[in-house]
């Protein structure tokens, strides 16, 4: 009995090895392997991580604020990205607050070089102008040669913008009040506007209530005191004679014509003036291409849907058009890159 009972443990513990010895292997090895992905479309070289940007626009109705941007692909192959600009909650996409309107805009980096024409006045004299476009806006480099007689030592700049075409007449000028409206100090910089069916002005110039300051509007800038060597009245010197004038780029629309009048003396005692090009007459404005005026393309339009090739960047010009009926408030817009 008592070996009988030694053998049932014998062939018990046999058949528990037999069945641990046949149990399956789940796998053979692990590999563990930790990926960190970079995101493949960049904006403004941030990713999902850095976003919103957030930006703040200032403007009236009827003005055009634009804001740059860029889209960098770090991919090794294209990649399909879409544009979406919508007003926020309650409106669908490429809908915005009555009176906003979005739109995207390739630039193409315009320049420019050359020299003014000497047009009038006992002084011959030439002007030289650079014309350079970056981060959403156009600036014109005037250098006045400061050497001799400056015609009483005061130098007078005059940009003259035309945005509606060939055969149409300019939209303002930009200038150093020369005297011409005297409710500015001299060497103050205006905006002027032009138009032939108001009563007031010359030739479809205006002046007086019409100006606006460069200083009080956020669409224009302009740096350079009239004076080589300041005068009790405007002390600030301009020893170089140098001056710029800058315009947003959404002001300007994707193609327009500019015409540029200088003069040393001022304007009621030109010593001499230059102009480029040369044929731009004050009392005839209106727009003959490339004859009267310079013709720029800055811009061309951009549609929402956007193919970067690998390792492409693009720069975009995104611009804010508010209607001259717009009612005042603040107003939130969205713009997203998506996956297309």
């Amino acid at each position: 009995m008592q070996r009988k009972k030694m053998l049932i443990a014998v062939l018990a513990i046999a058949l528990l090895i037999g069945t641990v010895s046949a149990t399956l292997l789940t796998y053979y090895g692990r590999i563990e392997t930790s990926a960190t992905v970079g995101q493949s479309v960049l904006l403004d070289d941030k990713d999902i991580n850095g976003m919103p940007i957030t930006e703040t626009i200032s403007a009236v109705g009827g003005d055009k604020v634009g804001r740059c941007h860029w889209l960098r692909n770090r991919a090794s192959v294209p990649v399909t990205v879409q544009l979406v600009s919508w007003g926020g909650e309650g409106y669908g996409y490429y809908e915005y607050p009555e009176g906003v309107t979005v739109t995207y805009h390739k630039p193409l980096g315009y320049s420019w070089s050359g020299k003014t024409v000497h047009t009038g006045g006992a002084k011959p004299y030439e002007v030289d102008i650079k014309v350079v476009d970056g981060d959403c806006k156009v600036t014109w480099t005037f250098d006045f040669p400061i050497e001799g007689d400056l015609g009483n030592g005061n130098m007078g700049v005059a940009l003259v913008i035309a945005t509606d075409g060939t055969g149409k007449g300019p939209a303002f000028q930009i200038h150093n009040n020369d005297g011409t409206d005297s409710n500015y100090a001299w060497g103050t910089w205006l905006v002027s506007p032009w138009g032939p069916t108001i009563d007031d002005g010359w030739f479809g110039w205006h002046s007086g209530t019409l100006n606006k300051p460069v200083a009080e509007l956020n669409w224009v800038s302009a740096t350079g005191d009239r004076y080589k060597d300041g005068k009790l009245d405007d002390p600030t010197p301009n020893p170089t004679g140098t001056f710029t004038i800058t315009i947003a780029k959404c002001m300007l629309g994707d193609e327009f014509h500019w015409a540029v009048w200088t003069g040393v003396g001022g304007f009621f005692n030109i010593a001499g003036n230059s102009a480029y090009p040369a044929a731009f007459d004050w009392t005839n404005p209106i727009v003959n291409d490339e004859v009267n005026y310079a013709k720029a393309t800055i811009m061309q339009p951009l549609a929402a849907t956007i193919t970067l090739l690998p390792f492409q960047r693009i720069d975009i010009v995104i611009c804010y058009k508010f209607d001259k009926a717009i009612a005042p408030g603040t107003f939130t817009i969205y713009t997203e890159v998506r996956p297309a």
